[in-house]
């Protein structure tokens, strides 16, 4: 899919609904203009750290998807790649663990 990360959610004022209502609307947009058939947005706060999580399971998952064999492994054909998305996760893990403790 493509992710589209929306930040400042703990400036945004109202309910959930109207997250979702504007989270919608980016997607829609997003689809529009790129062209692209699978969009998800996210809300997150960097401040507060709402959304990290679900963000970090949405990258997971992501990742996973585009990598995953038959098998359930990993099927990252080049040694750079498989180090590179290593060091992506073990970075991010980092960080939420240093925000968000």
């Amino acid at each position: 899919p493509t992710v589209v990360v929306i930040n400042k959610c703990d400036l945004v004022e109202g309910d959930g609904d109207k997250l979702e209502a504007m989270a919608v609307e980016v997607e829609d947009v997003v689809r529009d203009t790129l062209g692209a058939e699978d969009v998800v947005a996210q809300w997150l706060s960097c401040e507060s750290g709402e959304g990290m999580d679900e963000l970090l399971e949405l990258l997971d998952e992501s990742v996973k998807g585009l990598v995953e064999s038959s098998d359930g492994g990993l099927a990252v054909t080049r040694a750079r790649h498989r180090e590179l998305l290593e060091r992506c996760a073990d970075a991010l893990g980092r960080f939420r663990d240093s925000q968000f403790p």
